[in-house]
Order: structure tokens, then C-alpha cells, then sequence
């Protein structure tokens, strides 16, 4: 009998792996193939992993069999394939894996039909259905319900009557396409209502970066930032028209100049997609250096050889203006994958990817299963970025997965940043990658000069502040010339903690390891890991004093403190709280695109993706604050950080950065300063190597949790034995220990964190569940992992 393993589509932590499915006579299936199959109670979808012939008789119970396959569905096997890697490299469940790559919203929108088949009718009834069917062609299951369902079942078993189990195409009754109808009406609606209509602003300063171009109605308020009400707003005021493919910008390549870097860049990559054996380049690029056009370039000489691309950003920085610019240039060939679409809209651009239609894909993490089965070019930009490890099952990071994709499809690799990852750039260093460089900026404006304040001499002198002198200076000039400014400060709220001045006592989170954050607006005691919240107390809830101060600064700190000493000047904050509020960050990006806010107070929500023009100042408020979190990344992180928030200045105009810290000579600091990448990856590897971490060794994190401290502790002993049993004298491995974050949402962590050497093979690590411990006990593999916390 042949037999299917199939995956399930249902909800995640229902499923970890496939089931065995005796597949019917007669039904044509394939590996990939999507069908119907009981689960339980219930008829789901789910996907064959694998179809084989076995011996019926050595089973010795019966199978349950597929119901239906579903036509025109499928996983191509190049995505197979990727999918098997996950499952191997990074530990993953086969269903965890599966449900990654699944297309988006299948299980609602399946359409049954019946077709006529081979056998005859022999009772009225059901000559009846034969009868409707042909009249028909084909007849839908809602129109033979008023037919005997005993005689629809008999034409089906004799073969009559066939199933055909389908997902219709998505009809869309939206424009094809919106933009803005005239330039200067917009720029002049920007300028008069950034108060009163903050969002509509927000999405016409979006579209203002971009070019003229067609981005669906649905696209442009997940890219905007803005809600579809917004958008049909500004098409019934006028605002933004419908647009129809002919009147859509068409980019000319040749109308955009090179500069001498980004044409050997360009040359080179050429030269690789036209040879078709493939290749890895690693695009070493400062802000501004036109990376972006060599992107374009790219993707233009790989659909001339009849190829598909796949251009792979971190989610802030998939925006209007990048969508734009691909669309501009490639046109309709451009399909968006974005989880804010609609569930509808994003099912259509995976089947616009899947059958060729749409030969360019451009998307966020999950884009990288995008069913492109002709590849010839896979951009990763802004390669560095941690969001391209997944947090949650499956624990897959985007970057190895592009390098696997590139490999068995026989694509060009092109990875670019300004602040590489320190594994990355040492791979180039090694030939993994070869190594491009536009080292300078491809228009005329420079980096913004930066200074470094030192905060130890104010403390010295006893005239400690928020901001220094000099940084107070910078910004009453900024102000007074009439442009904006941006001060980051990496931690929301008001202080990090409420300290007992007597006692020592700080109110911790009851389900977390942490203290309780404290929030002047409105007072309260939040944890920020599991929200739970608290009210602020008068008096030591341990000793009774009342001598309670805050500890720590937080964005409410900072602009209560702008708002006080600069009482004419609109400043206002942005955060994550501030961001909780529907259309809140839609209204602050509005009123600063339109120059009623004067000074903006955030945190890295301001640091990445946000360009406005008239901002000129960049105040650095604490810049050591990453260098205390326990990672042996902590240091690149912080440089890459103040890289990018030091690009938020003079973008326009000459700018400036003021970096205040504690430890002005610490190299994060001190070489983002000069802006040298390489100076600073210089010691950092150094002192990698030094201490056995990434790129030097392979890192594993199995954490161990569950809701009793002692059970966890016993069990993170029993996962160290299995550990130690398999990996004994290949691996080193350190623990169980807490983990730093000892609790978290009402669960015990502990951890015991594995060096691999860089050649093991991570299909022989053991799997979660080999580990065996009971519910509610959870151990979690992390390959790789993105945070040590």
C-alpha cells in the first residue's frame, strides 16, 4: 500500500510532527502535494512530506486514509528542500518547519466541486446530479445540496462523480494601484494638517519618497504605516488617484549614473549571475553609499537571463520607498510579502511568486520561503540585522537559509551593509564571501561629524545633567536655525527602577526576574517582559521609609526634562508604550514630517528606516546602557546601534551627533565615533577568538523552564547528562545555570550553553523531544542563538 507522512496546518504547539496517511487508489499524489486528511474530529488541511510503498501487513493496525488532494497546491521541492535544512541545522520539529513555508490562509478558503467521472447513474436521483453537473460543466457543493447526499455518495464510490477539492483565485475588486495625484498639493497638505490628520500626512510623506509607481491599495497602508481607511481618505479628497499600468514611472537604468565603486560592484555581480555556477558577494557599504542601485542592477540582469529574484529586508525597513523603487523599475513583476497584508492579498502574491508570474519577491524573514523555483539572485540587505533570527519555532536564522537557497539553486548571494555582522564580514575575510566595497557616499552629503561627551568629568565636577553642555549648546543652535532634533535613549519609561534610599529595596516583578519599571505617566510599576503592573507605593514596602527614588533614566524622563527646560519647543516621544496606542506613531511621524515637532525623544524605534529631511542633530543621552547586558555580542550591537542612529543626522543637510557615555574609550563607542567598521571589528575578533565565541565556534542554547524552580534544576542536570553522554569530547559545555533572566512569565529558566566546532554536524544534535522530560517542563533548542538571556 502506498502511504503518505503529512503535516497537519493547525494551529502552532497542536503539531511538532508529521503523521502516516494511507493514501487511496487511484489518487495521484506527490511529495509537496497539499491535501485533506482527519485530524481527531476534524477534516485540516496539511502537506505530504514524503509518499511512499510499504507492506500493509507488517503494520498491524489500520491506517487512516487521505480524503481529498487539493488541486493546484503545492510545495515546489525546492522549498522541500529548504525545509529539510531547517529541520537538520536548527533542530527544528518537522511540523514547525512545514508551518514556516505554509501558503497563507489556505484552510479557509477551500471551494469543493463535483466533476463527472466514469461510471453511470441507476437511480432518479442520481441521474439528477449527473444531469445538474453536465448542464454545468462542473457543479459546486452549495448548489447540489438540495440533491439526496445518500446518492452523492453513492456516484462518488462507483466513480460517477469525482471531488475536486480547490482554492479559487482571489478576486480583486480594489485599484490596481495608488499614488499621489499632485506633488505639490501634498507637500502642502503636509505643511498645514500635520495636527489635524497626522496619518493622512504620514502616508503622503511615505509616497512622497518613493517614486511614482503602483502599489496596491492594501500595500501602501501596510508600507505607510497607516490604516486602508486612510488611504481611501486621501483617494476621496483627491489627494491620491488610482493609477493604471501606463501611468506608472518607469524607472530608466541607464538614467542613473554609477559612481566607480558601485560599478565594479555591479560588474562583478554580473559577472557571476551570467556565468550561473553562482557565488556569495558580501556589499561592504557606508550609509548612503548607493547599495540600493546595486541591488537594482542586479535584479535587472537576472530577469534578462530569465531568473527570479529575492530581495530580503529586515521588517523596519520593508517601507513604501524600497517597495517603490522595485516597482518602479520591474513594475507588476514585483510581488510583496508582508505579514500586515491581508490574509487574501498575501495568498495572491504567493501564488503570483509560485507560478512564475511575479519573477521578483521582496519580503521580511518569512520570505524566504517564497515559492520561486527559478533562482538566480537572493539579496539579504542590511545583513546584520538581528530580526533575521527567528525567535519562535522553528529557531531558523534567514541568513544561513539564503546561503542554503543560493547554494542548491545555484544563485548569486549578495549580502550588504554598513555595520556588518562581525560573523559575516569574518567569513569575507576568510574568502567564504568576496568581499565588495563602496566606501564612499554616492551623492554629495557627508556623515555627520560626531563627538564623544564624556559623562565621568560632569559627575567629577558635581553638575551632573541629562544633557551636557555641549549637547545643550548643539541643540538651542539646532533649534534656532529652525531644524529638528533627535535624542535616543535606548530604555522606555521613567527610570528602570524605584530604589528604597534606606533599605535598599526595589519592587520586583512576581513572575519575573526583574525589577519593576517604573512610569511617571500615568504612575505605575510595569514589568516589561509579562506587563504585569503595579501601584506605586508611598512608602518602602520593606522598611517603611519614605525616602523612594527613581533609578535610571527612560524616555518619560528625558522629554519631562526637555519639556521643562525648553518650554516654547514641541517635543514629543517615541517608544513602545507611546506606540501601544493605535495611529499614535502615524501621528508623531506626521507631525515631525510636517515640522510641528521640534525635538523627538525615542528609542531604537527612531534609530532605523526613518529619514526626515530637516533633522540635523542626533543626541546620544546614554550610550553605554547596551554594553551592560550579558552577551559576548553586546559590544557589536552597540556599535551597530550608534552607526545607525548617528544616520538619522544630515541627511540632508550637514549634521551632527553627541555621543554621551560613561565609557567614552570603549571601542563600540570610540570607533563609531571615527565611523571605522574595520577598526572596530579588528578587536572585536580578536577578542572572540581569544575567548572561543562566534565565528570561531558554533553555539547551541538548550533552556530548560517550567513553572517549579526545583524541577527545572533537576531536569537542566538530567539534559546536561544526555548532553554529556552524546557530545562527550566533542563539544564544550558549560552549566545548567539559571538563565540571566532566571523567570519570565511565570516560568524557571536554566540553561546549558554548548561550543561546537564549526564542522559538526547539527543533524546528529539531539531534538527536544529526546530530551523526555514531562509536562509542563519545556526544553527549547537554539542554534545559533540570537540572545543569551
Amino acid at each position: 500500500m502506498r502511504v503518505a507522512q503529512v503535516v497537519p496546518d493547525i494551529p502552532a504547539g497542536e503539531i511538532e510532527d508529521s503523521y502516516t496517511y494511507a493514501v487511496p487508489d487511484g489518487m495521484q499524489l506527490s511529495r509537496g502535494d497539499a491535501v485533506l486528511v482527519p485530524f481527531g474530529a476534524r477534516t485540516v488541511v496539511g502537506f505530504a512530506l514524503g509518499v511512499e510503498s510499504i507492506d500493509a501487513d507488517t503494520l498491524g493496525f489500520r491506517l487512516r486514509p487521505v480524503t481529498e488532494k487539493i488541486q493546484g497546491m503545492s510545495l515546489p521541492e525546492q522549498i522541500l528542500s529548504l525545509l529539510d535544512y531547517v529541520e537538520s541545522e536548527f533542530a527544528a520539529t518537522p511540523g514547525s518547519a512545514v508551518a514556516a513555508a505554509m501558503p497563507p490562509g489556505i484552510r479557509t478558503r477551500l471551494s469543493t466541486s463535483y466533476e463527472l467521472g466514469s461510471g453511470e447513474a441507476s437511480t432518479p436521483a442520481q441521474r439528477a446530479i449527473i444531469d445538474a453537473i453536465t448542464k454545468r460543466g462542473s457543479a459546486s457543493e452549495k448548489s447540489l445540496k438540495p440533491f439526496a447526499t445518500s446518492a452523492l455518495k453513492a456516484l462518488l464510490a462507483k466513480g460517477a462523480v469525482s471531488r475536486v477539492v480547490t482554492i479559487p483565485a482571489e478576486r480583486r475588486t480594489r485599484p490596481s494601484g495608488v499614488g499621489i495625484a499632485d506633488v505639490s498639493e501634498a507637500r502642502a497638505f503636509i505643511g498645514s494638517e500635520a495636527s489635524q490628520k497626522p496619518a493622512q500626512v504620514q502616508c503622503l510623506a511615505a509616497l512622497l519618497d518613493a517614486p511614482r509607481t503602483s502599489l496596491t491599495l492594501a500595500e501602501t497602508a501596510v508600507l505607510a504605516g497607516v490604516s486602508e481607511a486612510t488611504v481611501r481618505a486621501l483617494l476621496d479628497a483627491g489627494l491620491l488617484v488610482a493609477l493604471s499600468e501606463d501611468q506608472v514611472e518607469k524607472t530608466d537604468v541607464v538614467g542613473h549614473s554609477l559612481n566607480r565603486d558601485q560599478a565594479a560592484a555591479v560588474s562583478r555581480i554580473c559577472e557571476a549571475l551570467k556565468s550561473r555556477l553562482g557565488g556569495k558577494f558580501l556589499l561592504f557599504g557606508i550609509t548612503g553609499s548607493g547599495k540600493t542601485e546595486v541591488y537594482l542592477r542586479a535584479i535587472a540582469e537576472t530577469l534578462a537571463l530569465g531568473k527570479q529574484a529575492l530581495y530580503l529586508v529586515p521588517e523596519i525597513a520593508l517601507t513604501a520607498q524600497v517597495v517603490g523603487h522595485l516597482r518602479a523599475r520591474f513594475g507588476p513583476a514585483v510581488a510583496v510579502m508582508h505579514s500586515g497584508l491581508a490574509t487574501g492579498e498575501r495568498l495572491r502574491n504567493w501564488r503570483r511568486a509560485a507560478s512564475g508570474d511575479a519573477p521578483v519577491v521582496v519580503g521580511a524573514r518569512s520570505a524566504i520561503f517564497a515559492p520561486l523555483t527559478n533562482l538566480g539572485l537572493i539579496v539579504v540587505d542590511e545583513e546584520h540585522d538581528v530580526s533575521y533570527k527567528q525567535e519562535s519555532n522553528p529557531r531558523y536564522d534567514v541568513r544561513a537559509l539564503a546561503e542554503r537557497r543560493a547554494a542548491t539553486s545555484a544563485a548569486v548571494l549578495v549580502s550588504g551593509s554598513a555595520t556588518p555582522s562581525i560573523t559575516t564580514f569574518h567569513r569575507a575575510s576568510q574568502a567564504e564571501f568576496e568581499l565588495l566595497r563602496l566606501p564612499v557616499r554616492a551623492a554629495t552629503e557627508s556623515l555627520p561629524t560626531v563627538h564623544i561627551e564624556d559623562l565621568r568629568e560632569a559627575y567629577k565636577s558635581r553638575k551632573p545633567s541629562l544633557l551636557s553642555s555641549r549637547l545643550r549648546e548643539e541643540l538651542t543652535a539646532t533649534l534656532a536655525r529652525g531644524e529638528q532634533a533627535m535624542l535616543f535613549i535606548n530604555r522606555r519609561a521613567f527610570a528602570r527602577s524605584l530604589l528604597c534610599r534606606d533599605c535598599g529595596f526595589s519592587p520586583n516583578c512576581p513572575r519575573c526576574s526583574v525589577a519593576l519599571t517604573f512610569h511617571s505617566r500615568p504612575p505605575s510599576l510595569r514589568c516589561h517582559h509579562c506587563d504585569h503592573r503595579a501601584k506605586v507605593e508611598d512608602r518602602c514596602q520593606s522598611c517603611g521609609s519614605l525616602r523612594i527614588r527613581p533609578l535610571g533614566i527612560g524616555t518619560q524622563k528625558v522629554e519631562e526634562f526637555m519639556k521643562r527646560e525648553f518650554p516654547s519647543v514641541r517635543v514629543e516621544r517615541l517608544d513602545r508604550d507611546v506606540a501601544s496606542r493605535k495611529g499614535a506613531v502615524e501621528e508623531v511621524f506626521g507631525r515631525i514630517r510636517g515640522g510641528e515637532t521640534q525635538v523627538l525623544v525615542g528609542t531604537q524605534m527612531i534609530a532605523k528606516g526613518l529619514d526626515f529631511e530637516n533633522v540635523t542633530l542626533v543626541g546620544v543621552i546614554a550610550a553605554d546602557i547596551g554594553l551592560a547586558i550579558p552577551d559576548y555580542r553586546s559590544a557589536e550591537r552597540t556599535f551597530q546601534l550608534l552607526t545607525q542612529v548617528a544616520g538619522r543626522s544630515g541627511r540632508k543637510k550637514p549634521g551632527s551627533v553627541i555621543v554621551q557615555s560613561f565609557s567614552p574609550d570603549h571601542s563600540s563607542i570610540r570607533f563609531a565615533a571615527q565611523h571605522d567598521y574595520e577598526g572596530f571589528f579588528a578587536e572585536e575578533i580578536q577578542e572572540r577568538r581569544d575567548a572561543g565565541y562566534p565565528p570561531f565556534v558554533r553555539l547551541v542554547n538548550v533552556v530548560i523552564s517550567g513553572p517549579n524552580r526545583s524541577t527545572v534544576a533537576t531536569a537542566a542536570e538530567s539534559v546536561r547528562s544526555k548532553l554529556d553522554q552524546r557530545l562527550s569530547g566533542t563539544a564544550v559545555i558549560y552549566g545548567p545555570a539559571e538563565c540571566a533572566l532566571a523567570r519570565l512569565h511565570g516560568n524557571w529558566r536554566s540553561h546549558v550553553l554548548l561550543k561546537l566546532p564549526l564542522e559538526y554536524q547539527m543533524a546528529d544534535f539531539p531534538r527536544s523531544r529526546e530530551f523526555a522530560v514531562a509536562r509542563p517542563l519545556l526544553v527549547t533548542v537554539d542554534v545559533d542563538p540570537a540572545s543569551l538571556m
